[in-house]
């Protein structure tokens, strides 16, 4: 595993609601399945792994993506 990776996996932590945050992430990015947003804590790498491939991103974007407050218009 790249230390990059190791060092992004010990940096993440899930600081919202994952829900609200799926939602918020498909309504930014439509593109972006209910499979492709599917967390299981502890199987970090296979999500940022989805969204990489889905969105075109490095693993550092998507971890910074991940990271950010998600806004959800009411």
């Amino acid at each position: 595993m790249d230390i990059t990776q190791n060092s992004d996996l010990q940096n993440f932590a899930m600081n919202a609601d994952w829900e609200a945050r799926s939602r918020g992430l498909q309504y930014q990015y439509p593109l972006l399945s209910d499979a492709d947003l599917f967390y299981e804590a502890g199987k970090e790498n296979e999500l940022f792994s989805r969204l990489e491939t889905r969105l075109n991103l490095t693993r550092e974007e998507v971890v910074t993506l991940l990271q950010k407050d998600v806004i959800i218009p009411e």
